[in-house]
Order: C-alpha cells, then structure tokens, then sequence
C-alpha cells in the first residue's frame, strides 16, 4: 500500500506541475493587445491657445479630456496638442492646424480590432500608429488623398492649395481621387497639387528638420513607455 501511495502522490504532483507550467505559458502568450489599448482618446498634452469644437460649442480644454467623434481641434500660433487614441497611436499637432475626427470605433464591441480615422482641414499633423491588429486601420484624410497604415511614423501638410505626406518609418497606403491605390514607404514623399500626386523620395533636410526629428525624439521615448505598460500587463497576467 505504501508503494501504491507514494506511486499515486508523484503522479499527482506531475499532474500539478503539468497545469501550472501549461497555465504560465498561457498567461505569457496572452495577446496583449487584448487589455494593452486605452478605453478612449484623449487630449494627452498641449500648449499655448488651444480649441475643441463640439455639438456648436466650444469646450473648456483641459490635459486628459476626451475626444469623441465629430470633434474639431484647432491650435493657435506658437501652440501644439498632442492627441493619444484608444489604439494607443499617437497624433501631434503644429501650430495652425485645424483636424476634424472622423471615426474612433471598436466594430462589433471589438477588443483587439480598431478603426480610427480623421481629416486634417489644416496645418501639419505627425502620426506614429502603434502595431495594430486584426485587420485595424488609421486613416487620415488630407485634401483628396486617403492615408491608412497598421504601423508607421509619417506628417502630414495640408496648405489652401497643396498636401505633402512623407512616410519616415514602415509604410502607408495611399488612395487618390482616383480611386488608385499606391505604397509610400519609409523615405518617400507624395505631394498632392491640382489634383495631380506626385511620389518623390524625401531629401536629406527634409528628413532631418526640426519638427520631424523632435518628433521621431518623441516617437522613441513614447514607445519605450508604451512597452513598460505592456510588460506591467504580463507581470499583472503572471
């Protein structure tokens, strides 16, 4: 009877250890994505004279509000906003610049695939998206032009009687009046004037103004925040 005890007792204890090496691994290869991304949009940060435009009013501004759809956002002269979406992409806004939001959806209560769309009126807006999943998109309308991308860092410039768009990581899909569909990848430009695009590779200052290396500065220290959640994610799941 001893021998059948002890045999039964190490079983047991395989059996134990079986469930909980199987249940770590399980909790180690969640998909992230799953719990990683914001509940809503919002105002993350901003400077100088700022306006939200809502329902015909405009809001109080204040650090963290929400953005919903149909929202207008408009800086001032000498200010910025930086918009952080539920997807956890980020948008920053130049001074004089004007974005409408178009859509900020989860299709069919979703928690992975996301839809974020809105149209830049005017003025300058940097986007960085974020490793999206499952067939989730970020467009931006500029002008005639369609922007829509899964992971990339790109501007865009819409002026009275031109839009540039220049892709500095990954790749965007670009959709014209036309309806045609090309491929900006990283180091490339398109410039959109009466109603003719034109793809062009950027030059070197154009890679390396102000703006857009303040903004990949930016890119690379939010994303090494955006990974510390994550890893708090997993240690929370362990």
């Amino acid at each position: 009877w001893s021998v059948f005890v002890v045999f039964h007792k190490k079983m047991l204890s395989a059996f134990l250890l079986f469930l909980m090496v199987f249940g770590m691994f399980s909790f180690v290869n969640i998909d992230t994505h799953v719990v990683r991304a914001s509940t809503f949009t919002t105002l993350d940060n901003f400077e100088g004279e700022i306006a939200l435009y809502r329902d015909g009013v405009f809001m109080n501004i204040e650090k963290g509000m929400r953005i919903l759809e149909d929202d207008s956002l408009m800086t001032g002269e000498d200010s910025y906003a930086t918009v952080r979406f539920f997807d956890d992409s980020i948008s920053r806004l130049d001074a004089l610049t004007e974005v409408f939001v178009k859509k900020l959806a989860r299709p069919t209560r979703s928690l992975v695939k996301s839809e974020v769309e809105f149209k830049v009126r005017d003025g300058n807006v940097w986007s960085r998206v974020v490793n999206l999943v499952d067939d989730s998109s970020f467009s931006v309308e500029a002008g005639d032009l369609l922007l829509t991308t899964s992971k990339a860092a790109f501007n865009v410039e819409v002026s009275e009687d031109e839009v540039e768009v220049g892709v500095f990581d990954n790749a965007v899909e670009l959709r014209g009046r036309d309806s045609a569909v090309s491929q900006l990848g990283s180091g490339s430009k398109a410039v959109s004037k009466s109603e003719k695009v034109e793809i062009q590779e950027l030059l070197y200052e154009e890679k390396n103004n102000r703006w857009v290396a303040g903004n990949l500065d930016s890119d690379e220290k939010y994303l090494i925040e955006v990974e510390k959640r994550l890893v708090v994610v997993r240690m929370e799941s362990l």
